[in-house]
């Protein structure tokens, strides 16, 4: 929670977060359309309950980007 508090003390004090985190959101985003597509493929193979938890990963992060955005 430390770093949470960190960003939000940076935002709120003039800087520029979305320079500093620009980069690491291309990764994100990479690494949330693979959990999407390996949750797709886990169903694909039988591997519910695998695609059920990547699916409530991909759900949760979708609500946490939302509330952030806000």
């Amino acid at each position: 929670m430390a770093c949470l508090s960190t960003v939000a003390w940076l935002g709120r004090n003039g800087h520029n977060l979305g320079s500093m985190f620009g980069p690491l959101n291309g990764v994100r985003v990479a690494l949330v359309i693979a959990a999407f597509v390996a949750a797709l493929a886990a169903f694909v193979a039988g591997y519910t309950a695998a695609g059920l938890v990547l699916m409530a990963g991909v759900a949760l992060h979708g609500l946490g980007w939302l509330y952030l955005y806000r």
